[in-house]
């Protein structure tokens, strides 16, 4: 409702709502589209608020400054290294006011003893097709290695990239969430760009990589979370050299989710 009709007029209607109820307690994930409307109502109305972290945060995300200027009385995040990270980008912040809830502590993890090396691509808001068609090439020729398409939820599937992989064999995995489709498939990496698929990843021991352009986090190669992948240079030997770096992969699982 506040999503489509967000005015002046709809935010005092949400603060008589929020008084007349007499509520004591908002409870919400991190949406920064919204927090800039809740969390000053809240705090007007003397009113505790609770979030929980629902994708990975930055503060090079400029969407994303409300979540780094106001707080939650509690805010629930995935592991310590994301509570190290909010302590961090937002001062106000203080250790006892941050918890921690690991999202995929009751997931049961296959293990992926296939032969073939089966690679999932993210789609992303804003990322272009080409990077799609151009990492796709090597794929399509290859016997061993093998590309698979992820859509983002609940958004409609761009016709070229449907042509596209109907043309060239590619499997398609919509309507199935991107945690649940790796551990249930066998998929040895995810390539994105700054997804919050990219860190979930590891912690199926799937290699997150992250394509090296313009719209990729910095932080995610700064802090060596990621694998790199330049699409100038032959796509398979990068692979090949990525997945058989299992040591690595242990790191980065320990460095973001214990």
């Amino acid at each position: 409702y506040f999503s489509k009709k967000l005015n002046l007029k709809n935010i005092l209607l949400l603060e008589f709502i929020l008084r007349i109820y007499e509520i004591k307690i908002f409870t919400s994930l991190d949406d920064y589209r919204y927090l800039n409307i809740f969390l000053p109502i809240c705090k007007k109305l003397q009113i505790q608020t609770i979030g929980y972290m629902h994708g990975r945060f930055s503060k090079n995300i400029k969407s994303q400054n409300f979540l780094f200027t106001h707080t939650f009385n509690k805010y629930f995040v995935w592991s310590n290294y994301f509570k190290i990270k909010l302590l961090r980008i937002n001062s106000k912040y203080k250790k006892e006011n941050i918890e921690i809830y690991n999202k995929f502590k009751d997931v049961k993890i296959k293990k992926n003893n296939s032969k073939s090396k089966n690679i999932i691509f993210l789609q992303e808001k804003n990322i272009p097709n080409i990077l799609f068609f151009k990492l796709s090439e090597e794929f399509i020729k290859s016997k061993r290695y093998f590309i698979f398409y992820k859509p983002r939820l609940n958004q409609v599937l761009d016709k070229k990239i449907s042509k596209f992989c109907k043309r060239n064999n590619i499997k398609i995995y919509d309507k199935i969430s991107f945690e649940n489709l790796i551990n249930k498939k066998k998929f040895h990496a995810v390539i994105g760009t700054n997804s919050t698929a990219l860190l979930s990843a590891s912690y199926f021991y799937v290699f997150p990589i992250s394509i090296k352009n313009k719209h990729s986090l910095k932080e995610f190669f700064d802090e060596k979370i990621v694998f790199s992948l330049d699409l100038k240079e032959k796509i398979l030997p990068q692979i090949k050299h990525i997945i058989n770096n299992k040591i690595k992969l242990k790191k980065i699982r320990k460095k973001i989710w214990q």
